[in-house]
């Protein structure tokens, strides 16, 4: 997404596909000057992409000798995700020499906060009762030989305390206690309580439809995620709106 004055011709370009990042061109003219912006996204390499730095590196370098080439002023801005403030990473030193060689750099400090806050996380135990088998259940309960047992305990503590016992020993056999550890995520600034509401009840018809597999309700739950959908949208349609608005033309605020 590229924002500009209404004053501004801007014209997008077909632009070639890349495997290693994703490219956004457009072009204006001032004072009989051709100007190109290039926004480039570097996704970071994982499992699920299947990305590697190599393939990157041949990629951008063969894009970065040829656009430097083209007619008119060119403006590279974007996130390649490089840590170019690390003076010994090595990824960061080739990105460095490659501006340097053909590019002029503009940016003189880190844009990068290293220094992030680390997440707060909340542990919980579960056990999956659902998944029980009745049948094996009932069986070990008889196993056990809790009726004979509980009479043979001379006072009400023991026989309490037999009894809790016996049932934690049985129901850890078949639905074993686990642990989970979750992160914390802070809502959104734009995340309402009405949004909150509508996903509830969206997540209800979802489980509703799910369980029950039937045509009718597929087609209560289908309005219901698009309602939702729509009131994402809108919702962060207007908060990055104001946000803009009372930047009143401070750039820093643009990306704050």
């Amino acid at each position: 997404m590229v924002i500009f004055k209404d004053n501004f011709n801007m014209k997008k370009a077909e632009a070639i596909q890349y495997k290693s990042f994703e490219l956004l061109e457009v072009t204006t003219t001032i004072s009989n000057q051709l100007i190109r912006f290039l926004t480039i996204y570097r996704p970071p390499p994982s499992k699920k992409n299947k990305l590697r730095f190599t393939m990157f590196k041949d990629e951008f370098q063969n894009f970065a000798i040829e656009k430097s080439l083209c007619n008119g002023n060119l403006i590279l801005i974007g996130d390649f995700n490089i840590h170019v403030e690390n003076e010994n990473d090595s990824q960061g030193k080739w990105l460095i020499e490659l501006f340097d060689s053909h590019l002029e750099q503009h940016i003189r400090e880190p844009t990068h906060d290293a220094k992030k806050p680390k997440p707060s996380r909340k542990t919980f135990k579960y056990r999956k009762t659902k998944n029980i088998d009745i049948v094996a259940f009932k069986r070990t309960t008889v196993e056990a030989e809790v009726s004979k047992k509980v009479e043979a305990c001379a006072s009400v503590n023991e026989k309490i305390f037999f009894l809790s016992n016996t049932i934690s020993n049985v129901l850890e056999a078949h639905a074993p206690q686990k642990v989970k550890s979750i992160v914390i995520r802070p809502n959104c600034e734009w995340y309402t309580d009405g949004l909150r509401k509508a996903k509830q009840e969206r997540r209800k018809s979802e489980r509703r439809w799910k369980k029950s597999r039937l045509e009718i309700d597929r087609q209560l739950y289908v309005p219901i995620k698009n309602k939702v959908n729509d009131m994402i949208k809108s919702s962060k349609r207007k908060y990055f709106k104001d946000k803009l608005f009372e930047a009143k033309g401070n750039c820093k605020e643009y990306t704050s």
